[in-house]
């Protein structure tokens, strides 16, 4: 009789109120997970694009500091860019750096549906609008031939394999 009191004063959850938070926690939780799926993926795409930008002023760097031209080329079937050191007289040119965007960063060198440059610029195939896929540094730290032109980087969840082989 004494034990029975206990349980009659005791203060506590019913298994509704158990129940009914529960189901609260799943539907925020539920919320938040669909929020941040596509959170990786754009910090990939940006971390691509911040070594990119510190490779593309590496190989200025390098051009100016030895007196030859530095290139960097897009391969867009690979999903990578290399930094070569120009030969001489020449020679052959020489591999300085190797970024494989796809295994390092999960993204790839091309486009989406909704992709499009500043001003409206169209995306082209590959993702590269520089000619010949490469930009070449100069001894001066300049770009030759002059030309303007876009790099494409984007999550390749934004884009299926069979998607992107059908644009090509």
């Amino acid at each position: 009789m004494r034990n029975m009191r206990l349980f009659k004063n005791a203060n506590g959850f019913t298994l509704i109120e158990i129940m009914v938070s529960l189901a609260i926690i799943g539907i925020l939780a539920a919320i938040s997970i669909t929020r941040f799926q596509g959170w990786g993926a754009r910090n990939n795409a940006k971390s691509a694009a911040d070594e990119l930008t510190a490779n593309l002023l590496y190989a200025r760097a390098k051009a100016i500091g030895e007196n030859r031209n530095y290139i960097v080329k897009f391969d867009s079937a690979n999903d990578s860019y290399k930094v070569l050191r120009a030969g001489l007289g020449g020679a052959a040119d020489n591999l300085e750096k190797e970024v494989n965007l796809k295994g390092k960063y999960n993204v790839i060198l091309g486009c989406n549906s909704t992709s499009s440059g500043p001003e409206g610029t169209s995306c082209p195939t590959g993702g590269v609008t520089f000619v010949n896929n490469e930009l070449t540094f100069t001894p001066r730290g300049e770009l030759t031939p002059l030309s303007e032109g876009y790099i494409f980087i984007i999550p390749s969840v934004d884009v299926g394999e069979t998607d992107r082989n059908a644009k090509a």
